[in-house]
């Protein structure tokens, strides 16, 4: 994996590689957004994609034409549907589904590649020894917010997903399709319920106190400091 592209939804759930980076030991910032690391031969581009399918998709076709990774990774917050989930666990993407797409025919349904063994295998690691929580799983994908609970029951007992997003299974279906390896870290900020829109206008009203600036800011680096370790050992 010597050429890495780190994607995610939104910039907040990126701009801590940036500071993460800057500091680490064999890193250096070749050009906005482009990293080094001359011992391990790897280049890490780090790109915005847009909230939801569509501009996970197209804007990941950009990136592979663009930057031509051998290794994709999308990262960010879901929302939590284990039956052990709990907010600030790690969920390692095994599988991929998206939940809102329901062609006629069988065969129209997108294909969509399984995050290679050693490649779990590896984050896995790299979470027990950062002593992280974490669950790996199928991670599902609509363009919605969850937080219905009739709805979030009907997708574990259609899918039975770890977690819920906007975004993964869109970016993993272009990564398949361009023959691009593709794994997955989405960090639960939530549990995909009603609790969730009190969580996120809360954050839109600056409604939190410092405490819970500090641990959500804590929550958004976890795939980061689980990530790069990982990416250094195979490198």
């Amino acid at each position: 994996m010597k050429r890495v592209a780190i994607v995610s939804a939104m910039d907040e759930e990126t701009e801590y590689i940036h500071e993460y980076l800057d500091k680490r030991e064999g890193w250096s910032r070749t050009r906005e957004n482009l990293y080094r690391h001359d011992k391990k031969d790897i280049d890490l581009y780090v790109k915005v994609l847009g909230v939801g399918k569509v501009n996970a998709a197209y804007n990941t076709a950009d990136v592979i034409s663009e930057f031509n990774p051998d290794f994709i990774v999308n990262i960010g917050v879901s929302g939590g549907l284990a039956p052990n989930a709990k907010r600030g666990t790690v969920a390692i993407g095994k599988s991929y589904v998206q939940t809102d797409f329901h062609p006629y025919i069988d065969d129209n349904y997108p294909k969509i590649k399984d995050t290679e063994d050693w490649i779990i295998d590896g984050l896995e690691k790299s979470a027990e020894e950062n002593n992280f929580d974490y669950i790996t799983g199928k991670l599902a994908t609509g363009d919605f917010f969850l937080s219905d609970e009739t709805e979030r029951k009907n997708i574990i007992e259609t899918y039975n997903p770890v977690s819920f997003d906007m975004e993964t299974a869109a970016i993993a279906q272009v990564a398949t399709a361009k023959n691009v390896e593709f794994a997955a870290l989405r960090i639960f900020s939530d549990l995909a319920n009603d609790e969730s829109i009190e969580i996120i206008e809360n954050k839109k009203a600056n409604n939190i106190d410092d405490k819970e600036k500090e641990i959500d800011k804590k929550l958004k680096i976890r795939p980061t400091e689980l990530l790069v370790p990982f990416l250094e050992e195979i490198g």
